[in-house]
């Protein structure tokens, strides 16, 4: 289903030209400077399938915000699940 939808957003940032911001982020596990880390590697993950799917590299914008932006608690499993993810924003 993921290669589905980025194969689709590659096409639409070659036809629009619009940037893509991609945000990686983790859960509070272990020490933030390699939770930065982490989080940035998730980011460049998407960021290479896109430029391999055609994505000009000056569309696309990776960072990373580590453990400090949750979305859902810390103290289960499934919180700790959700917090680690990449999220992805289109826009000009």
């Amino acid at each position: 289903a993921i290669d589905g939808y980025l194969s689709a957003l590659a096409q639409q940032l070659i036809a629009s030209g619009e940037k893509v911001r991609i945000t990686g982020h983790t859960d509070f596990v272990g020490e933030p400077k390699t939770n930065y880390s982490f989080g940035l590697r998730r980011a460049y993950s998407l960021r290479d399938i896109l430029l391999k799917k055609g994505v000009p590299k000056g569309q696309i914008v990776c960072k990373s915000y580590g453990d400090t932006k949750p979305i859902a608690t810390n103290d289960t499993p499934y919180g700790r699940y959700l917090n680690r993810r990449a999220e992805i924003r289109v826009g000009k």
